[in-house]
């Protein structure tokens, strides 16, 4: 069973990523999002992702390791994320990361590597 904290920080991963998702995609109705991404709030939502599916993967969420491919395509997009992304991963058990080794050995030739 997942505990609480986990689920609340995929929780906000979720909602946050659905709107970096559709301001990737152009998908604004009325500008709200180009409002809401202005300037570099689009790079502090990024980091609020990163943020919230480590942590859930720091208390021991799957629902964290399946998302985790998706904070590979952040910090391909959004390259100031990969700080945080390197200090963060200090406080995850290895092993959370073996689903993914296949997203993590396909970006192996891009810089982010």
């Amino acid at each position: 069973k997942e505990n609480i904290l986990s689920r609340d920080y995929n929780e906000l991963a979720s909602i946050c990523d659905d709107y970096l998702r559709r301001f990737e995609n152009n998908e604004d109705e009325n500008n709200l999002l180009t409002n809401l991404f202005n300037g570099d709030h689009g790079n502090k939502i990024a980091e609020l992702i990163v943020k919230s599916v480590l942590l859930s993967m720091k208390y021991g969420s799957n629902e964290g390791i399946k998302r985790f491919s998706r904070l590979l395509q952040i910090v391909d997009l959004y390259p100031k994320t990969m700080d945080l992304i390197a200090d963060k991963l200090q406080e995850i058990p290895c092993w959370m990361f073996f689903d993914c080794l296949y997203q993590i050995t396909a970006y192996l030739d891009k810089p982010i590597a």
